[in-house]
């Protein structure tokens, strides 16, 4: 097997992760976000369009319940932006793109390495 198909299976097998929204009242599901998704995101913004944007477009494209449904439409990316839940999205969005951990990966690391 070839590294590069390790790593395609290592990162099919990461365990969705949640993050509690409390200001919703229940935890959202995503998987890991990739450089793909963040590309994609950005593609759809002008480089006029607030931070805000990137932030709502991330969740909807990676927001799922517990059963992996996604919990968003494209078509909801308006109305989630005049909800008053701003620093709500900030912090799941921040949670989508936290980097993949060791443990999570079911690796190990070398102290010795950077």
């Amino acid at each position: 097997m070839s590294f590069i198909d390790e790593l395609k299976e290592k990162a099919g097998a990461l365990p969705l992760k949640s993050h509690h929204v409390k200001e919703w009242g229940r935890n959202v599901y995503f998987k890991p976000t990739t450089p793909h998704e963040t590309a994609l995101v950005k593609a759809q913004l002008s480089d006029d369009d607030p931070s805000v944007y990137f932030v709502v477009g991330l969740i909807i494209l990676k927001a799922m319940d517990e059963n992996g449904k996604r919990l968003f439409k494209n078509e909801d990316a308006k109305s989630l932006r005049k909800l008053p839940y701003q620093q709500a999205l900030t912090e799941l969005a921040s949670k989508m793109q936290e980097r993949v951990s060791v443990e999570d990966a079911g690796g190990n690391s070398d102290p010795n390495q950077d």
